[in-house]
């Protein structure tokens, strides 16, 4: 009796399902990613907001998934946002980071991952609107911008 080999089983497992994320598929574990999408060259991203219990607005939510075989990286530490007051004022908004755990970190092929960080103006209240260029989440000196914007109506969870 033949038994298949290892790596079929290891290509079957990636491609059907497994612990690993299928590209382009802007899910994991069957459940979408939140928020608007940005396709950069390995990295797929979605961004929305969120609410946190500890943290106050506005809470920005990352999800993302390396749909290439080899690894890259992932820089949610130098990220601009810009916050959008209800009277059209703009003001940049930096991440709450105390512990300075913010860094550019590496991601494995076909790997996802998810992670929340907080802004805050100088000085002033939350914003109403937050622009967030994710042009470069994926680090690429001539990769071009890519400016999402989310209204707190779009909130994660909002009516």
């Amino acid at each position: 009796m033949r038994y298949p080999s290892l790596a079929f089983v290891l290509v079957l497992a990636i491609f059907t399902g497994g612990c690993y994320y299928k590209p382009a598929s802007y899910s994991i574990d069957s459940q979408p990613f939140p928020g608007k999408r940005v396709e950069l060259a390995c990295l797929d991203v979605a961004v929305t907001l969120t609410d946190d219990a500890l943290a106050p607005p506005p809470v920005l939510s990352y999800t993302f998934g390396n749909r290439c075989t080899h690894g890259t990286y992932v820089d949610l530490a130098t990220i601009r946002v810009i916050g959008r007051g209800s009277d059209g004022s703009r003001v940049a908004l930096h991440p709450h980071d105390p512990k300075h755990e913010l860094a550019v970190l590496p991601i494995d092929g076909l790997w996802r991952g998810h992670e929340e960080i907080a802004y805050a103006p100088d000085p002033g209240p939350p914003p109403s609107d937050v622009c967030v260029e994710l042009g470069h989440v994926e680090p690429d000196p001539a990769a071009p911008d890519r400016w999402v914007c989310l209204a707190a109506s779009e909130q994660d969870g909002a009516p």
